[in-house]
């Protein structure tokens, strides 16, 4: 829903930042940290090894298109 906010309702608006790129792989820190906010799955997660999350995929189809090939984002899940 934010980007279309920011698409659609805040024009002057020219760049974005992601707070991480990538999640962090550690689970249960005391105290609680935010490792969570990445637009992928970090690297080291034994499931999800560095793939997109969907809001990874949103973004890409949104400045790409919404049948745009996803297939670069995983590059390094297939690693």
């Amino acid at each position: 829903d934010i980007f279309n906010i920011v698409t659609n309702d805040l024009p002057f608006v020219e760049t974005c930042f992601w707070f991480r790129y990538s999640s962090l792989a550690v689970r249960n820190v005391e105290p609680p940290s935010e490792n969570h906010f990445g637009i992928f799955y970090s690297p080291d997660d034994t499931v999800n090894k560095g793939k997109p999350k969907p809001v990874a995929l949103a973004y890409f189809r949104l400045i790409n298109g919404e049948n745009a090939d996803t297939s670069p984002l995983y590059w390094y899940s297939k690693k």
